[in-house]
């Protein structure tokens, strides 16, 4: 190799920073992490810290609770619904609630083994605790479109999380009442 290869970014061969990014950069090409000295100024930045948001025991402010959700919120997710299910489906984004109070979290399920549109939602914090509950049974026309297999439109879903931020994880509850399937998570 040339010694002119080695001069990257206004840093010649010879200094230990050119040295070092000529090093980083033969590593990344042998397809090598680079060592941790070759990212110092990411290890100094601070991480970002996740805030959980303990569960109330009630709906967000200003947010209706589902009926059938009343009694959940604050509660242990695992313990409140301790099986397991298989779904197919997608936390699909955040958007405001259609009557302006807050945002809602919005995607789409399925029940594999019922065969049928999963109608109940939760969300779920860091702790564990049910922090919001929502409906599905929205029309979801592109499902059915871009997966055969699912014959029901209506498979979307919508939870209104007025001002609450996450992280959450985003559950489907099964039509068995007891088991929950992951849909995705909403880091904030």
């Amino acid at each position: 190799m040339k010694k002119s290869q080695f001069k990257l970014a206004g840093f010649g061969h010879q200094s230990p920073i050119g040295r070092g990014v000529a090093a980083a950069i033969l590593l990344l090409a042998a397809g090598c992490s680079p060592p941790q000295w070759a990212s110092k100024k990411e290890a100094e930045a601070p991480a970002e810290v996740a805030t959980v948001q303990p569960a109330s025991g009630k709906a967000p402010e200003g947010v209706p609770a589902p009926d059938w959700a009343a009694n959940l919120y604050g509660k242990m997710a695992a313990e409140t619904f301790p099986g397991k299910g298989a779904c197919v489906g997608n936390l699909d984004g955040v958007r405001p609630a259609n009557d302006g109070i807050g945002r809602s979290v919005f995607g789409w399920a399925w029940d594999s083994a019922a065969k049928t549109s999963v109608r109940r939602f939760v969300l779920v914090n860091g702790l564990g605790q049910v922090v919001a509950a929502g409906d599905g049974g929205w029309v979801r026309e592109d499902v059915p479109r871009a997966r055969p297999d699912i014959p029901d439109p209506k498979t979307g879903w919508v939870v209104r999380i007025g001002d609450l931020v996450g992280p959450f994880d985003a559950f489907g509850v099964l039509s068995d009442g007891t088991s929950l399937c992951r849909l995705g998570r909403l880091l904030k």
